[in-house]
């Protein structure tokens, strides 16, 4: 992710001001024994003589309160030298990602949750299989309750509800189960890239992410598969309450408003990051 340079900053000045930002008020301090130990690592780097920690002191000191520090320095190499020379830190003890470094350990993390992670898209995958089942034994039972098809589909409002999104339930589920597969065979068992962070070697997700998503046929692929959930999604939130009993007079109502927005957010969240990856606002 990276360090977050103004926040950082501003801390950093609020820190030296509630502790006396000068070298005279820090030497003060450390001879105080309930401070001398905390201390410590300002004072043995305020006895070293580099002219880049002098100059880091100087300009910190400059500023009374953290508010001043908006937008003044933006530089992280910057905020590394800051912390090894005010703070005491080793240049070691230092970690800066960039984002494709925190998304892959963020990949290994998971990774290594082993048995949890496992646990958890077992549950995932037998709830999606009793969904499957479900959807096809009530689109078996309406074809058996009438066989033949209407000879027009036209809505009648509350409680039906009919929309091109209840008439396509069958349709954009075969295509996102279709869909999965692919999005699943793509990722999870896709190009398997090693790459090493801090030392640790772990798989190169983001590299993956990113040449899949400038792919035009796999990120308009994409869109149009999450647009698909978007509907599907769209009436079957609603449908299940009101297959439940659970939505009566307004609530049916509001509950079908919430359904869209939902469907609606759920649905440009998740394709925003293909488009900017593919046309490179990111990556």
């Amino acid at each position: 992710m990276g360090l977050d340079r103004r926040t950082f900053l501003q801390q950093a000045a609020l820190a030296l001001v509630s502790v006396g930002s000068t070298e005279a008020g820090i030497n003060l301090l450390s001879k105080n024994t309930r401070f001398a130990r905390w201390l410590q690592p300002y004072v043995e780097t305020l006895a070293q003589t580099t002219s880049r920690k002098l100059a880091l002191l100087v300009g910190i000191n400059e500023y009374s309160q953290k508010g001043h520090l908006h937008g003044c320095i933006n530089d992280v190499e910057l905020q590394k030298e800051l912390l090894i020379h005010r703070f005491g830190f080793k240049a070691q003890d230092i970690c800066i990602l960039s984002d494709r470094e925190a998304y892959n350990q963020l990949g290994h993390w998971l990774e290594n949750l082993n048995f949890v992670f496992y646990g958890v898209e077992l549950i995932l995958l037998t709830l999606f299989v009793f969904h499957l089942i479900v959807g096809i034994a009530i689109r078996l039972e309406a074809k058996r309750s009438r066989p033949l098809a209407y000879n027009q589909i036209k809505s009648v409002g509350t409680p039906s509800k009919q929309s091109l999104s209840s008439r396509s339930m069958a349709i954009t589920g075969v295509i996102i189960l279709f869909f999965l597969v692919w999005h699943i065979m793509s990722f999870k068992f896709g190009t398997y890239y090693l790459t090493t962070v801090n030392g640790v070697p772990m798989r190169d997700l983001s590299r993956l992410v990113i040449e899949k998503f400038h792919n035009p046929l796999y990120t308009f692929g994409y869109v149009a598969a999450i647009a698909l959930l978007g509907l599907h999604i769209r009436h079957g939130f609603w449908s299940a309450g009101q297959s439940l009993g659970v939505l009566e007079g307004r609530n049916s109502s509001w509950v079908y408003q919430m359904s869209l927005i939902f469907a609606v957010l759920m649905t440009v969240g998740f394709i925003l990051v293909p488009l900017a990856i593919y046309f490179n606002f990111i990556g």
